[in-house]
């Protein structure tokens, strides 16, 4: 199943492939340790209850750091006397801290709105640290200060791969003056 070869004692009911694609997670069947993924992140669980709504779980902290899991818990139905994989889609963290200055090289004001092409609106912090997520190989980034100021600012990644837990900048994101009628200071 998935290209896997594992060995069972008896397969009586139902059973379920667990893949995370990491060594070493714990997965829990119904609250109980099942065991940990082998080498190649899969994990078989022979003797599943058919038609009950069982509840798989991995724990993410066994997941090196700059792995995501899009979720940790699942519940799913088996049919008597077959298997079932569960993915629990994990997969390398797209984000990282990037630090926005201005042209004059100062960090941009917290609660400054940072937009990217479809995705969420995230925000400036303290000393213009900004937590991006899904980041691509090329971004741009659209600033909007509390002021009503706006920038734009590219992040480039070098050779599209994304450290995550590596922070980026400061980038700099030159700051022009708010259109009339918005408020400043």
């Amino acid at each position: 199943m998935d290209g896997q070869w594992l060995a069972a004692n008896q397969l009586n009911n139902s059973f379920a492939l667990v893949k995370t694609g990491y060594p070493n997670v714990e997965v829990s069947y119904e609250n109980q340790l099942a065991g940990v993924t082998n080498a190649q992140g899969y994990l078989l669980i022979p003797g599943v209850s058919a038609y009950y709504p069982a509840k798989y779980a991995i724990n993410p902290l066994d997941l090196p750091p700059e792995i995501t899991a899009a979720r940790v818990e699942q519940r799913l139905t088996i049919r008597r006397q077959s298997g079932y994989t569960v993915n629990f889609g994990v997969q390398k963290l797209r984000a990282a801290l990037v630090i926005l200055h201005d042209d004059q090289g100062q960090p941009l004001p917290v609660a400054t709105q940072l937009t990217r092409p479809c995705q969420p609106t995230e925000v400036v912090c303290w000393d213009g640290q900004a937590w991006l997520d899904n980041l691509g190989d090329e971004n741009l980034i659209t600033a909007q200060t509390p002021d009503g100021r706006r920038c734009q600012a590219r992040l480039t990644l070098p050779g599209g791969v994304v450290y995550a837990l590596k922070t980026y900048g400061p980038v700099r994101c030159p700051l022009n003056e708010p259109a009339s009628g918005a408020p400043h200071d």
